[in-house]
């Protein structure tokens, strides 16, 4: 699936801090973890060229805006090092953790209604 299946408009993303960008991109770094090798890392995501046609002309600014969301990331657990690799740099998206943010998410959203 395209990128922009994913992520808000580049010009959202950017309005946006890093742990609201962090769920979009969690969803497609799960994705992309499925149908690849199982193993995720910042640089070969940033540096792969698949955010050059998403971001355009504000293709730096995207790679920041990614990079503090993928730390965040980190930061929760979210994003884990794959005990498999031999670099703690090569990670996996815990989809049990999407799955419960998204449920929390739901709840929030249902009990402001």
């Amino acid at each position: 699936m395209p990128i922009q299946d994913f992520l808000p408009p580049p010009d959202v993303a950017l309005e946006l801090q890093p742990e609201e960008l962090a769920i979009p991109l969690l969803k497609l770094l799960i994705n992309e973890n499925a149908a690849k090798t199982g193993s995720l890392n910042l640089l070969s995501f940033v540096g792969s060229g698949q955010l050059d046609e998403y971001a355009g002309e504000k293709h730096d600014k995207i790679d920041r805006a990614i990079a503090e969301a993928w730390i965040w990331l980190e930061r929760e657990g979210m994003l884990v090092p794959n005990p498999s690799k031999s670099s703690r740099d090569w990670l996996y998206g815990r989809l049990y953790t999407l799955q419960r943010v998204e449920s929390v998410i739901h709840f929030l959203y249902e009990a402001e209604l």
